[in-house]
């Protein structure tokens, strides 16, 4: 392994080249993936039509809106308040997230649930199978830098006491992404809200504006600014909580000492983190929101195939890219690459 520090792109290339170098770890990452594929053409086809059928429903419920309008001026007009009338019926109201949630009907809440439990269990059960071995081998092959025949992958560590550890881990993961996101999500909704509108005494919804109706734009601005700092945040831990997993797969420190653990070893790194975060996060949302909402892709299988195809490649190059984000980690902050020895002192280190 180079002594050079990687870029984010290194970091891809490399994690591309353990892919290329060794055709046994591409066939033995596609079998195990392969529950895992299975499993994600059908979470695929039910959130693409779940999310076409609530872009449906609200745009739907949005074309009914009909607010009436009246303009304040004073002074010498560098200030205007617009009154909007409350609607006449509260029902067509869909400037709250709350309004929202109540007029989703009950075949929609029910999807709803139901795509929130396959995501949050056999989704990521599945998918933490992938990451074991995608780790464990593409760690041997990038340290050791040599090919493995097909039965030196059949050499998985198993031991009850590794599965458990790293299982606290990836819940702990999971938790903090799943709660982090919904609650950034939920936020921003509510501040654009709060920011939009403001309930008076009088029955009216009050707005100011500091330069007329070009304050739309400053709305814009301003919302726009804190969504992506809300965006840069959320990278900035997921970076931290996925090369905490690796932590866990590959020096056996697990739960919280593997998060603190990755914190540690990205502090000189984190600009990296970040671009490989914001790289694949794309690749996810992009594969299910273009197909879906611009194609259609949901109605024919060759699409979801390709898709799924397409998101599980990205997911291993991912697991590989932190693999590699992990050594130039670790070479940053310690000078040199750390072997079984040094991981053991690390390890006491965090314990301490």
């Amino acid at each position: 392994m180079e002594s050079n520090k990687l870029k984010a792109s290194g970091i891809l290339k490399k994690a591309l080249t353990v892919f290329t170098k060794n055709t046994n770890f591409i066939i033995f990452t596609s079998l195990v993936s392969l529950p895992f594929f299975c499993f994600s053409l059908y979470f695929e086809t039910s959130l693409q039509n779940f999310l076409l059928q609530t872009s449906a429903f609200l745009l739907q419920g949005k074309d009914h809106e009909t607010p009436e309008r009246e303009f304040l001026q004073f002074g010498n007009g560098s200030y205007v308040i617009t009154l909007h009338s409350y609607f006449e019926h509260h029902e067509t109201n869909w400037s709250l997230p709350l309004d929202i949630v109540r007029k989703l009907n009950s075949d929609l809440f029910r999807e709803l649930l139901q795509l929130g439990f396959l995501y949050l269990v056999p989704f990521h059960l599945l998918e933490l199978l992938t990451v074991l071995v995608i780790v464990d081998f593409a760690s041997k092959i990038y340290r050791e830098d040599k090919s493995f025949t097909f039965n030196d992958m059949l050499d998985v560590k198993t031991d009850g006491a590794r599965l458990r550890g790293i299982l606290i881990t990836y819940g702990y993961v999971v938790l903090l992404s799943t709660c982090t996101l919904f609650g950034f999500i939920w936020l921003l909704a509510t501040y654009s809200s709060a920011l939009r509108y403001y309930d008076s005494d009088n029955g009216f919804i009050l707005r100011s504006y500091l330069l007329g109706r070009g304050s739309d734009v400053f709305f814009h601005l301003v919302y726009g600014a804190n969504l992506l700092l809300l965006i840069g945040i959320y990278l900035v831990w997921s970076a931290i909580w996925n090369l905490g997993l690796v932590v866990s797969l590959l020096k056996g420190t697990y739960g919280a000492k593997a998060l603190g653990s990755s914190a540690y070893l990205s502090l000189r790194n984190a600009h990296n983190g970040v671009i490989l975060m914001l790289v694949f996060s794309v690749w996810g949302v992009g594969l299910r929101l273009i197909p879906c909402l611009v194609f259609g892709g949901y109605k024919t299988w060759g699409w979801i195939v390709a898709q799924t195809s397409l998101f599980c490649f990205g997911n291993a190059l991912k697991w590989v890219s932190f693999v590699v984000y992990f050594d130039d980690c670790i070479k940053r902050i310690f000078g040199k690459k750390v072997d079984a020895e040094e991981g053991k002192e690390l390890r006491g280190q965090n314990s301490s």
